[in-house]
């Protein structure tokens, strides 16, 4: 725990020298710019390391949660639909975030494609949740309104019964897709 913390505080400490080196060399260039005959050297005065040295460790920490609060995990807006026998298959991709183990890894910001399919009575018209099978090990779908479809268009509004946490959930699959028939 305290390797990653010195970890951490190593890593916050550069992107603060970046800032600080970018600030500094923006300071030097406005002074050749407008080239201003001071008797004190501001630079190199404790006030500008007072002021400056936090306000580059602030700015620094600042760009590192901005960074890390970016997420790229999303659902795509296709969604595909195929006939196996007497049933329709529905798959709906998407991306997700890998899981960090190491500090490294938190700033690679790593993804990977993954996808969900659904059984299906019809392709078209108003699907209730409990039309659709669940599989053996997941949450049981709930009652209503999960896939609604017309042509090319495809809502889905699945709720699943959370009896771990005891709680109803809304599906991060939720959403508006375009709807793609395959072979």
């Amino acid at each position: 725990m305290i390797t990653l913390l010195l970890l951490l505080l190593l890593w916050l400490s550069l992107i603060a020298l970046v800032v600080y080196a970018i600030v500094l060399l923006l300071t030097v260039s406005i002074e050749k710019i407008f080239h201003y005959d001071r008797n004190i050297n501001f630079k190199r005065s404790k006030q500008y390391r007072r002021i400056i040295l936090p306000t580059c460790f602030a700015i620094g920490i600042l760009l590192n949660i901005g960074y890390l609060s970016i997420n790229s995990a999303h659902n795509f807006k296709t969604a595909y639909i195929e006939k196996k026998s007497d049933k329709f298959i529905v798959t709906i991709l998407w991306k997700g975030n890998l899981m960090v183990h190491d500090p490294i890894s938190l700033f690679e910001k790593k993804t990977y494609i993954d996808s969900n399919k659904f059984e299906i009575p019809r392709a078209n018209g108003i699907i209730d949740g409990l039309e659709i099978p669940n599989r053996s090990g997941s949450y049981k779908i709930l009652k209503g309104d999960a896939f609604i479809i017309n042509d090319n268009k495809m809502k889905v509004q699945l709720f699943y019964d959370n009896y771990d946490d005891k709680k109803i959930e809304a599906s991060e699959l939720n959403g508006d897709y375009d709807l793609e028939w395959r072979k």
